[in-house]
């Protein structure tokens, strides 16, 4: 085990994917129009040179930060609905498609990074597999794979890093036989969000936001888990579907995520690690929701908690050294 953690590098656990790159003066429709015809939720953003020379990189341009910058149009004055401060004409379809327009043309310089989740890192192609997790353990979710020649070849996920730990959980030790409640997965109540069933997609969305989470709980009004949404159901989204935000979540779902697993994938306290690993890798699924004998949300696992049982420091020396950029 230790042979294998020491050799496996970054570009033998990801697959060719064909990367999607952005110019920083590309306008927000632009972009969106990218990323929905990749089905992507991120990409590279490069600035204006001549790329047959040098590539500078901004950043990511994440679904979430274009999705924030709407927010942070829809929701500027005192209207109340659903918990959300909407702006008065979001309840006209035909205003808030011109207001869509509007800022189609915006430039996504300004937008870069405005949510805060998911900061620029890059890593060498060459940099050993226990580096990588050790930078995914702080909460980076992917990180763009580069060359020797500072270009963005790659992008590797958690998922891929989750992929490869099913394959080979005896890098968890004994950890992979303990349960759920053993290991405490899933006890950080302030990362279960929640909103009904009947609430806007925009409201889910603006939760998120305001609790720096990925993914909320979509509960009934007995409080069991009926759905989830998360930004994985912005993938694809185009600019012109912007109003079905509007929409109660349910229906919103109905339309971006027809393929969504429902219910939502869960586990219990008396699970095994290994059986959650066995879900998130078997599902291609971000996090399972642990709930109770009722089916309540209790908690949320994410591929970040379970990297995170993994003692690296044995194997860890030179982060540093694989951070081809900041």
């Amino acid at each position: 085990m230790e042979a294998l953690l020491q050799t496996t590098r970054v570009a033998d656990i990801i697959p060719e994917r064909r990367i999607v790159e952005l110019r920083a003066n590309a306008t927000l429709k632009e972009a969106l129009e990218a990323l929905s015809a990749a089905v992507v939720l991120s990409a590279p953003v490069r600035e204006e040179v001549d790329v047959s020379i040098d590539k500078t990189y901004l950043g990511f341009l994440d679904m979430f930060d274009i999705v924030n910058y709407v927010l942070s149009v829809y929701t500027q004055d005192e209207v109340l609905v659903d918990g959300t401060k909407l702006h008065v004409w979001c309840q006209n379809i035909n205003t808030l498609m011109h207001r869509c327009h509007e800022f189609a043309n915006h430039p996504i310089r300004d937008i870069i990074g405005s949510s805060k989740r998911n900061q620029w890192v890059s890593v060498s192609q060459k940099g050993l597999l226990p580096q990588l997790i050790y930078i995914f353990q702080q909460g980076v979710h992917r990180a763009a794979v580069m060359n020797e020649e500072g270009h963005v070849v790659n992008v590797v996920s958690q998922s891929d890093v989750i992929r490869f730990l099913h394959k080979n959980l005896s890098y968890y030790g004994n950890k992979a036989t303990h349960t759920v409640q053993d290991i405490g997965l899933g006890s950080s109540t302030h990362e279960l969000v929640s909103v009904h069933e009947e609430s806007r997609a925009i409201h889910a969305f603006w939760r998120m936001g305001q609790a720096s989470v990925s993914a909320v709980a979509v509960i009934d009004h007995a409080g069991i888990l009926t759905a989830q949404v998360s930004v994985s159901d912005l993938k694809g989204l185009p600019q012109a579907a912007f109003q079905n935000l509007l929409l109660p979540v349910t229906e919103y779902l109905k339309l971006h995520a027809p393929r969504l697993i429902l219910p939502p994938v869960t586990v219990r306290d008396t699970d095994t690690l290994s059986h959650v690993i066995e879900l998130l890798a078997h599902n291609g699924i971000h996090r399972v929701w642990k709930v109770d004998e009722w089916g309540k949300p209790l908690g949320v696992i994410s591929l970040t908690d379970i990297m995170r049982l993994l003692d690296l420091q044995v194997y860890v020396h030179a982060t540093e050294s694989m951070l081809a950029q900041q």
